[in-house]
């Protein structure tokens, strides 16, 4: 899925001076009632997707807590700060990686991007079960965050390139919502 280059529904007016043909930025006009069901459309096609993929993103992030309640501590032999090493690793290339998978994003266009991280941060997760030492925890922490980086950047930006500015931060705060779900929800299904 990709914006179209030919319809706009901004109200935004355009950086130049010049107007397309029948005052509209792109050639086509929209009056209230089509505006808000193609808004409506792209509610229903884009934002239960994305809200999924960061749901299940941040039921994964938090799942090593869960793990260690299950047993995984006395498995991998984390004694003193190896467990704490471990939960916290994930965060530095998590967040050295964001710029640049905004970059590749940019390069790869969001349609072909964030379905490559998905997939890399899938078969990281899938990956996890092999892990039976403290070094391999570690390792795979630290993939997982470089795999996970370019997802809330990355949706940000696509979600930026669908709707208008006046109707952004509506959709990025419900985009948003599902850490607060996975929060809420994590432990029941661990």
């Amino acid at each position: 899925m990709s914006p179209s280059s030919k319809i706009s529904v901004d109200t935004e007016p355009p950086h130049n001076s010049e107007k397309d043909v029948g005052g509209a930025r792109n050639g086509v006009e929209f009056g209230p009632a089509e505006r808000a069901r193609l808004l409506r459309k792209l509610d229903w096609h884009l934002l239960p997707l994305v809200t999924l993929l960061f749901l299940l993103s941040f039921l994964d992030r938090a799942n090593v807590g869960n793990a260690k309640i299950a047993g995984m501590s006395t498995d991998l032999n984390l004694v003193g700060f190896r467990y704490n090493i471990a939960a916290a690793v994930f965060f530095i290339p998590y967040s050295l990686a964001e710029v640049p998978s905004n970059i590749a994003l940019k390069f790869f266009r969001p349609s072909r991007w964030i379905p490559i991280i998905m997939v890399a941060w899938g078969s990281v997760t899938t990956l996890m079960c092999l892990v039976n030492t403290y070094e391999g925890l570690v390792a795979a922490r630290i993939f997982l965050g470089l795999t996970e980086a370019g997802l809330f950047p990355g949706v940000t930006y696509y979600i930026s390139l669908w709707y208008p500015r006046a109707e952004r931060s509506t959709r990025i705060a419900v985009f948003y919502s599902a850490a607060t779900v996975a929060g809420a929800f994590g432990g029941v299904l661990a």
